[in-house]
């Protein structure tokens, strides 16, 4: 496709350079004949004049060219013009052969004043600065002051610590949703292969598996992973583990006596959600969704303990980091998402837009990267703050990890648009205007064609 405009620009460019030049000489043998035909009257009327004759009679009555003399009809197609463009061997293409030094600087002028506007158009202004900043603190202080980490005593050694407000409504919501009687019977429905909490039936052994860390350590009780790796080993009766040491464990389990031999994949997903309802509402919880991958990161040397990357992790878990902490979490990634895009609406409408401008969701026809900026400088507002936490305190439980995955989404998105889409969507911009231009060009010849279908050469 960019080779196809390449060509189309260099034979327009052939073409435009082959008649300036036409136009050039035709000029100046129209100038010359002008002088020799001014001189030829100048002398004829000398000679007449010699003679006592009165020129002003014939000078009042000019000769009139008649509507069918000297008509030439001129219509070559494009095939024909490259023909004899290729012919008159006009290779060198350059476009100071068309146009003045002054017209290539104009041209350049109006090209940066497009690029301005288009740099204007995405840049913030001091209000949407104050909208990502009212909005990031806001996040941060909720972060702060009602998600404290609601502790019990783990493997971090830490003593058990009541939670903040809104951390532990949520917790204690989830808990009172189900009944003791509700999650047995829950429990007893939906058996699943990969729910052993202890190594004592297992053909392998998995370090570090029990009561407490057995959901974080197999991969079926993650709220996203359960539906890959759970419904694969409700299929294959196998289980899908990682020990302490961040080793991935697959091994066959013994269901001949439970009711889950030739199940097909609805009913394997089925069969994960109501497992994964029964745990949910237990003291223990299920863990943050993609949260038990990063006991593979066995890298690092952390406390006293000397604990990596992964073991930092199974520890958090054990200390109460679990799937009703991360919604509680959610909640300041929350109050970004929505403040920022209802104050982006509101403003967007005070100043006169219509409402499809004004939406505050990116489509695949109408992406907002004013949006996307705004809502990168308020998560790196609260991303910060809660950076700041995580110092202060020392402890991993204070890391929001519905804040970073979002800032890192954002921090991508943001470099994507920076490095790439802004180049490109900037010249799209200036192309269409040209393009707009060319289109107004183009109509206004067509109009001028069609009432003078034939040109006169006098």
């Amino acid at each position: 496709m960019k080779k196809e405009e390449d060509t189309r620009y260099k034979e327009k460019l052939k073409v435009l350079v082959n008649h300036s030049k036409n136009l050039s000489s035709i000029s100046n043998s129209l100038n010359v004949v002008n002088q020799d035909l001014d001189n030829s009257v100048a002398d004829s009327e000398k000679l007449i004049e010699s003679f006592n004759i009165d020129l002003s009679t014939y000078k009042n009555n000019q000769y009139k060219l008649n509507d069918n003399e000297l008509k030439i009809k001129v219509q070559k197609k494009w095939e024909e013009l490259i023909t004899e463009v290729d012919e008159n061997g006009h290779d060198k293409l350059d476009i100071s052969l068309i146009l003045s030094a002054e017209e290539i600087s104009g041209v350049k002028n109006s090209l940066n004043q497009l690029r301005g506007e288009f740099k204007a158009i995405h840049r913030l202004d001091k209000i949407d600065w104050a909208i990502a900043g009212l909005t990031g603190v806001t996040s941060a202080l909720v972060d702060i002051l009602l998600i404290q980490m609601p502790k019990r005593p783990g493997f971090l050694g830490e003593k058990a610590v009541k939670g903040g407000p809104l951390s532990n409504y949520i917790k204690e919501t989830i808990s009172n949703s189900l009944t003791n009687k509700e999650i047995r019977t829950l429990e007893q429905n939906n058996w699943v292969p990969y729910d052993s909490s202890h190594s004592k039936s297992l053909a392998e052994k998995v370090d570090g598996l029990g009561p407490r860390t057995h959901r974080f350590q197999t991969l079926g009780h993650d709220p996203i992973l359960g539906f890959i790796f759970g419904v694969r080993d409700i299929l294959h009766s196998e289980m899908t583990s990682i020990d302490k040491n961040g080793k991935l464990i697959i091994q066959s389990i013994n269901s001949e006596e439970k009711n889950i031999l030739g199940m097909n994949i609805f009913e394997a997903i089925v069969r994960v959600f109501g497992h994964l309802k029964s745990d949910i509402c237990t003291k223990s919880g299920i863990p943050a969704p993609l949260m038990p991958l990063i006991q593979l990161l066995q890298i690092g040397e952390f406390g006293k303990q000397k604990y990596t990357i992964g073991q930092i992790s199974r520890s958090m878990y054990a200390s109460g980091y679990d799937f009703s902490h991360f919604l509680s979490m959610s909640i300041p990634v929350l109050i970004i998402e929505v403040l920022v895009r209802i104050l982006y609406l509101i403003k967007n409408l005070n100043n006169g837009k219509s409402l499809t401008e004004s939406i505050p969701i990116d489509t695949l026809t109408n992406k907002k990267p004013k949006l996307q900026t705004m809502l990168f400088a308020a998560h790196l507002f609260a991303t910060t703050a809660n950076a700041g936490k995580v110092y202060l305190t020392q402890s991993p439980l204070a890391i929001n990890y519905p804040q970073w995955i979002i800032f890192a989404k954002y921090s991508f998105k943001q470099i994507k648009w920076n490095g790439y889409d802004k180049s490109y969507k900037m010249n799209a911009y200036v192309q269409k205007h040209i393009d707009d231009k060319w289109n107004l060009i183009h109509l206004q010849l067509n109009q001028l064609l069609e009432s003078t279908e034939e040109i006169i050469y006098l």
